[in-house]
């Protein structure tokens, strides 16, 4: 699927590219989540923060956050 979401499990923090247009509200959220390994970001290593997320991203963290 083109520019979808990567998720992995145990995943450490990655600096993501785009990480300063990130709402100072949701840092801690993605710092999180990524800490746990729920969500990682896109190959180009960014988070894209302003974009919108599609379902099967969707469907990826929520299967990452039950496992």
């Amino acid at each position: 699927v083109k520019d979808q979401i990567i998720v992995a499990s145990g995943a450490a923090k990655p600096s993501f590219a785009d990480e300063p247009g990130v709402s100072s509200w949701a840092k801690e959220a993605i710092a999180a989540l990524t800490e746990a390994g729920i969500i990682k970001g896109y190959e180009d290593g960014s988070i894209r923060p302003k974009e919108k997320i599609t379902r099967a991203e969707i469907a990826s963290i929520v299967a990452n956050f039950v496992k």
